[in-house]
Order: structure tokens, then sequence, then C-alpha cells
């Protein structure tokens, strides 16, 4: 429901809006795909480029590699440039994750570049919502700080009551 909610306050379909945002601890997130359809469709921007640089230039997997994904305004000068590098990936303990970072880490940072330069600038595109390819890498929030005190329940079974 919540999917369905927030995907009609950025213009989708209900169905588009399932397809599209996901819930990851409570919060409507957006799939990159999904963002990038937002920002480009808001009318708002000039541009948006990305560029891949790696260790040998050949654009494969390397210690040096790096995506820099840069986003430009209409109604301001200077372009939003943000960048993930493998560097950014180990550093944050990504690298060695099972799924998606180690199986297309190159797509895991441009989704990271990506989500900081829509972010940045075009919130007001996103409208809240941030970039789940990003948001699923966050550490979960723990069970025991949504836990429910019950220890003043009585443990004793219900006695029915004559009617």
């Amino acid at each position: 429901l919540l999917a369905i909610c927030k995907g009609f306050e950025v213009g989708y379909a209900p169905v588009t809006a399932v397809s599209t945002i996901m819930v990851i601890n409570n919060k409507a997130c957006i799939y990159g795909d999904g963002a990038t359809a937002l920002v480009q469709n808001s009318g708002k921007i000039d541009w948006i480029k990305t560029t891949v640089e790696s260790k040998d230039d050949s654009g494969k997997w390397g210690e040096r590699y790096r995506v820099t994904v840069s986003l430009k305004r209409k109604d301001q000068e200077e372009p939003y440039v943000r960048s993930f590098s493998f560097e950014d990936a180990k550093r944050a303990r990504l690298t060695g994750k099972q799924g998606p970072w180690t199986d297309y880490p190159e797509r895991q940072c441009y989704w990271r570049a990506a989500s900081w330069a829509y972010r940045d600038g075009a919130a007001d595109a996103l409208m809240g919502l941030s970039v789940a390819e990003e948001v699923r890498d966050y550490e979960l929030e723990s069970a025991r700080d949504h836990q429910t005190d019950t220890s003043s329940l009585d443990d004793a079974p219900a006695t029915p009551t004559a009617a």
C-alpha cells in the first residue's frame, strides 16, 4: 500500500508503482531506473552524463574503477557531479557482500554515483524517494529496536465468561 501511495505522489499508476517502488525498513524507495525516469521526465534537467575510469582504461573492474555522474539543471549554472569508486565501495565494506556487489560491482558503483547526483541535483523530482540500490546496502534495523515490552502481560490463559 505504501508503494502505491508514494507512486501516486510521483505520478505513477498503481501497477507501475508496485513494480518501481519497494519498501525497505518501512521507507518507500525507488529502483534506480525509476529514479532515472522521474529525473528525466521532470523537465528540469538539461543533461545527465556518465563517465567511467578504470586502471587500464578498458572499462574492466579494477582497483581504480570510478563512475562519475554529472547532472545539469536548466535553472542552475553548475552541474552536480558525484562519483563512486571501487575504493569507496571497499571503505563502505560493500565489495565482499554477496549479491549485486559481488556479481555486478560496476553497475552498483554507477547506481551509487547516480543516486547521489539525483538526490542532490533533482530532489524535487524524487519527492523524498531514496534510491533502492543504495538503501539496500544500509545495515538493517535491529529487530530488538522494534520489540514491544510485554513483561507486564499476564501469561495465564483467558478464562471464558458466561454470557
